[in-house]
């Protein structure tokens, strides 16, 4: 995964094909505006599956989300949303709790303190609106040599190597 800088206003990453990666597939036109408006292939990634019919919604996979639309949601404004893949119990991604209400000046997002460069793309992001509730702390994952931070609909992460600039999203989808 390669991360590139695009914009001054927050960082955004993109995937090049790996070699055991999926072929790309081209978002279905029932998503693109959705897609784009979420920051496209430097934020979602590209398309990774064809869309498909999932318990009554329309949903396709991008390498960091699965996107789905639900056409019987009450508000139109909730229609489209990021499935909570993060809550698949093989995970096992929920920690407890860090701070209730945090120090000042930190972002406190259901108890757990956000990772201060994670911030911009969390409210780019909409929030829990998209990126759906936490489920963790900040944590080093020393293997993969980044900080990583986990909610419903997708994942945080920034490559210690970086010298703290990218902050890109973990391939959920």
């Amino acid at each position: 995964m390669l991360c590139i800088l695009v914009g001054s206003l927050f960082n955004a990453c993109t995937v090049d094909a790996a070699p055991n990666a999926p072929p790309e597939i081209p978002i279905d036109s029932q998503f693109k505006e959705f897609h784009e408006l979420l920051g496209g292939r430097s934020t979602l990634g590209p398309g990774t599956f064809p869309k498909f019919e999932y318990n009554g919604l329309s949903c396709q996979y991008t390498t960091n989300a699965l996107m789905c639309y639900d056409p019987l949601a009450a508000d139109p404004s909730h229609r489209y949303k990021l499935y909570p893949l993060g809550l698949n119990p093989s995970l096992n991604l929920v920690d407890t709790p860090d701070a209730p209400n945090g120090a000042e000046g930190q972002v406190v997002v259901d108890g757990y303190i956000l990772y201060s460069p994670f911030v911009p793309l969390y409210e780019r992001l909409k929030g829990s609106e998209y990126a759906g509730r936490a489920l963790t702390r900040a944590r080093y994952n020393y293997l993969q040599r980044r900080i990583e931070q986990y909610f419903e609909n997708v994942a945080f992460f920034q490559p210690l190597d970086d010298g703290g600039g990218q902050v890109c999203l973990l391939a959920y989808g």
